[in-house]
């Protein structure tokens, strides 16, 4: 099943994540958007990084997982940081199948003030 979640990032850069689900494990992450990274070939590693963990991971693994990336490897992250990425990955595997549907899309805004939680209850909601 695919799961796709998209954020205006502060900054105005969009980042899209895109990925499968399989039998609670992440496959085929892909991150998408307006966004820079030194070296480009970074973002293959991002993915990568991602690949392979638990869809039930909170937020915060997710980062570590990517913190620990890009300063072991010296990466440059332009126009978004690794929790842009781990909060749309996790608004797409949550936020994406419980209020769009399966497989459907969600557009989550990173200006919201109520955080990420919020932001899910109120697309569920509709409100």
């Amino acid at each position: 099943m695919e799961y796709v979640a998209t954020r205006k990032v502060t900054g105005g850069k969009l980042l899209r994540v895109k990925c499968d689900v399989a039998d609670g494990v992440l496959r085929g992450v892909s991150l998408t958007g307006d966004f820079f990274m030194h070296p480009e070939e970074g973002v293959s590693e991002l993915e990568g990084a991602l690949n392979g963990m638990s869809n039930e991971a909170p937020v915060g693994e997710f980062v570590s997982k990517l913190n620990d990336l890009v300063h072991g490897r010296g990466f440059e992250l332009v126009g978004f940081n690794v929790s842009d990425v781990a909060e749309t990955l996790v608004e797409a595997i949550r936020g994406g199948k419980d209020s769009w549907g399966s497989g459907g899309s969600a557009v989550v805004s990173a200006d919201s003030s109520g955080g990420l939680d919020e932001m899910v209850r109120s697309a569920i909601s509709g409100k």
